[in-house]
């Protein structure tokens, strides 16, 4: 990558607000001296594991040793909302759940989803399974156990699971989002169908907080939860192997 490198006064001013977030750089800065300052241009970011494109005014760089990156470009990346105070000059970084740093997480009730799951069905071009009932698993740095389990791998894929709920129960409440660890970085589209027709859709976006869920079952024999990967396209072009768990109760 070709550097270019731009000699500026200790005035200097209008520098662009920025954060530090997994950089890769292709270059050594040389101190600055204190009448010169030195901007270098041509820093990559790298977000698990793949190279991010920002366009001419917003790309990175780095000036002095201190790297500048733009704030909506990254915050839109690890799924932040960002707005900005004009009058106190301030920008605000939130999740997509305000001010909580985590979602409410439901207390079990006893009556696991995880334990009505009789199949795993993958649809995936290798035919790899990708359903299945774990144990435990760790979600927003909290652990669940007995959850369903979903890989989703390639774009347009979809993995599902069956569940025999017998019309005893009325109502489905959890948590569902991306396992703690997922390398994954593709989104997914849930739909759960109740004999055969479609209760409730959502999605899946990685690198946000878990979907809350409290779906209406009464009534309701087969339940089938289904996880489709988004394709891979310009608006979603992250890496697919995306791991999902849905800790939920019936009621």
């Amino acid at each position: 990558m070709n550097e270019k490198k731009i000699k500026r006064n200790s005035g200097m001013k209008g520098f662009v607000l920025g954060i530090a977030f997994m950089l890769t750089l292709s270059a050594t800065v040389v101190a600055a001296n204190p009448v010169m300052r030195e901007l270098v241009f041509g820093v990559g970011v790298s977000f698990n594991g793949q190279m991010q494109e920002f366009n001419e005014a917003s790309r990175p760089f780095v000036i002095d040793g201190t790297t500048f990156l733009p704030v909506r470009a990254i915050a839109d990346l690890v799924g932040l909302d960002v707005d900005f105070n004009a009058a106190t000059n301030t920008v605000l970084l939130t999740t997509s759940h305000g001010q909580e740093a985590t979602p409410d997480i439901p207390a079990a009730q006893g009556n696991r989803l995880a334990d009505t799951a009789f199949d795993g069905t993958s649809f995936n071009s290798n035919r790899h399974p990708s359903a299945n009932v774990l144990a435990s698993a760790n979600m927003v740095g909290a652990t669940h156990t007995n959850v369903t389990h979903y890989r989703t791998i390639y774009g347009n894929s979809t993995t599902e699971t069956h569940h025999n709920l017998d019309g005893a129960y009325t109502n489905l409440t959890g948590l569902f989002g991306r396992m703690d660890g997922s390398n994954g970085t593709r989104s997914a589209a849930v739909t759960i169908l109740g004999d055969g027709v479609p209760i409730h859709t959502f999605d899946l976006l990685s690198g946000q907080m878990p979907v809350n869920l409290d779906v209406d079952v009464t009534g309701v024999q087969l339940l089938v939860v289904q996880v489709r990967s988004f394709p891979a396209n310009d608006a979603n072009s992250g890496a697919g192997n995306t791991q999902w768990i849905m800790s939920a109760d019936l009621q």
